[in-house]
């Protein structure tokens, strides 16, 4: 293996472990441009070939925990390029739905310890004032007339709240690794077709890949349906995001770019602090934090029920606003992060705010963990509740 570098700067766009045969981990790193991908291949694996994407999975066989890469998803590193010396890459094709996104894969057949590396400082793009919008783009919502849907997109985050006059979509993701047989853009038409009117707005939880995918799969026929994008912090400068704000752009999409919510000063906690209120639907955003995955959260009172559009933020946070706001006697909670680790689930705390919560899961087929049993049990002591997840059930559907 040929050194023409001796570091590599890239952000982890996601991470996940996978126990098969062998444990697995599968970490998607990207770049600031695709330039700076393909250098990295051609110097250090001597494979040269174009490329339209720049991001590559990473594939780490381990038998000991210390062996785990420890990077942090939603982080910039530099780390030296010698950590890929015993990796073997290979591209990918462009044109095969499950790579989609991906240039190509790096496999550590033996065990390797990465060693711990300080995060570098975020990496941002920098937009002018003229380039954003106020949160006024939404249209005014009257109705309390809501259906809720919890789209069956692998295991990722895509929740649409249909109204009369248009549809709000909270995040439009997918799986990074897509291994289903219909691709994301296909779904992404379908949706969009089915949709009775053409006036979408996308509010997204978080930066994380899996949260906004299936908008890198739109067509610009698509992206003219988008009338509002309403996103945490700054975008990201890897470029994924970047793609997405281009397309966005192209398509002269209003951006809304929310800052953190202000911090409470009876408290060092991230919470999620009113942002503002359309009707019936409130918009919280989380205090500073260094989660990434800590954003915007909604609220959507109906005639009968609350939607509690969650992300990956956790239960403190989300039990949290529910006592602070007004709320329905019934709800429905899309839980946290695919049911995986979100926290403790104070289950006495929620049966005192509801009388009935049902519960939906945005999961694809894993063998990871998601959902955690611990949370599936607690979800079940929550008063009169259903459990509803989209890998076994398909897209799942409320009337608010």
């Amino acid at each position: 293996m040929v050194e023409d570098v001796d570091y590599i700067e890239f952000y982890v766009a996601s991470k996940l472990v996978i126990v098969e045969e062998e444990p697995v981990q599968q970490v998607v790193i990207d770049f600031q441009e695709v330039e700076m991908s393909e250098r990295f291949i051609v110097g250090s694996f001597e494979m040269a070939g174009s490329h339209r994407f720049a991001a590559i999975l990473l594939k780490n066989y381990f038998k000991k925990t210390e062996d785990k890469i420890p990077w942090r998803v939603g982080s910039w590193y530099r780390v030296p390029t010698a950590v890929f010396q015993n990796g073997r890459y290979s591209h990918f094709d462009e044109s095969v739905p499950e790579f989609t996104f991906l240039r190509g894969e790096i496999i550590f057949d033996s065990p390797v310890h990465f060693e711990r590396v300080k995060a570098l400082p975020p990496k941002f793009l920098e937009l002018s004032e003229d380039e954003l919008s106020e949160l006024s783009i939404l249209p005014k919502i009257s109705t309390k007339n809501i259906e809720l849907v919890v789209v069956d997109c692998g295991q990722g985050n895509w929740n649409e709240l249909l109204l009369d006059n248009c549809v709000i979509c909270y995040d439009l993701g997918g799986a990074v690794q897509n291994n289903r047989q219909i691709p994301l853009s296909s779904l992404v038409q379908t949706r969009f077709a089915n949709y009775l009117c053409d006036e979408i707005y996308v509010v997204l939880s978080h930066w994380h890949l899996d949260h906004f995918k299936a908008l890198l799969g739109c067509t610009k026929a698509e992206f003219l349906k988008i009338k509002g994008f309403i996103a945490p912090g700054k975008f990201p400068a890897s470029t994924h995001a970047k793609s997405l704000y281009l397309m966005l752009k192209l398509a002269n999409v209003p951006i809304v770019l929310l800052p953190a919510g202000q911090q409470r000063q009876n408290t060092t906690k991230c919470t999620l602090e009113l942002a503002s209120t359309h009707g019936c639907i409130d918009i919280y955003r989380a205090t500073p934090s260094r989660r990434p995955n800590h954003g915007i959260m909604l609220t959507v009172n109906g005639n009968f029920k609350t939607g509690l559009l969650t992300g990956d933020h956790n239960y403190f946070q989300v039990i949290d606003v529910v006592t602070r706001c007004n709320t329905q006697s019934r709800c429905v909670l899309v839980v946290p992060h695919h049911g995986g680790n979100g926290g403790t689930i104070n289950v006495q705390a929620w049966n005192n705010e509801f009388v009935n919560c049902d519960s939906a899961i945005s999961v694809g087929s894993n063998i990871y963990g998601h959902p955690r049993q611990s949370v599936l049990t607690s979800l079940s002591r929550f008063k009169n509740n259903v459990i509803n997840r989209t890998d076994i059930s398909g897209d799942i559907s409320y009337n608010l």
